[in-house]
């Protein structure tokens, strides 16, 4: 299943926005979406492992787009690292 033949050419990647020590990226862009979340790929594992059938993929997919040609669309993914040192006697 190719998730590009669903949607037109997508544009260029937006760089995700600086929040401190976390990064997010909010797009209301389905293009965006697919590239930046690597959203073909992983649609295409979970067919591959038998998460999803290939048409219920490629429905899931037609649905997106739908919202998208209305601006009905919105993604977003937040992430945040810690690290820190052991100390030691603890």
């Amino acid at each position: 299943m190719r998730v590009q033949s669903l949607i037109d050419r997508p544009p260029a990647l937006p760089r995700a926005r600086s929040l401190g020590a976390g990064a997010s990226l909010a797009t209301t862009d389905l293009h965006v979406a697919v590239r930046a979340f690597r959203l073909e790929a992983h649609v295409e594992e979970a067919v591959a492992g038998g998460a999803v059938s290939s048409e219920e993929a490629v429905a899931c997919f037609e649905t997106l787009a739908a919202a998208d040609r209305v601006a009905a669309f919105a993604a977003q993914v937040s992430g945040h690292l810690v690290s820190g040192t052991k100390l030691v006697g603890w």
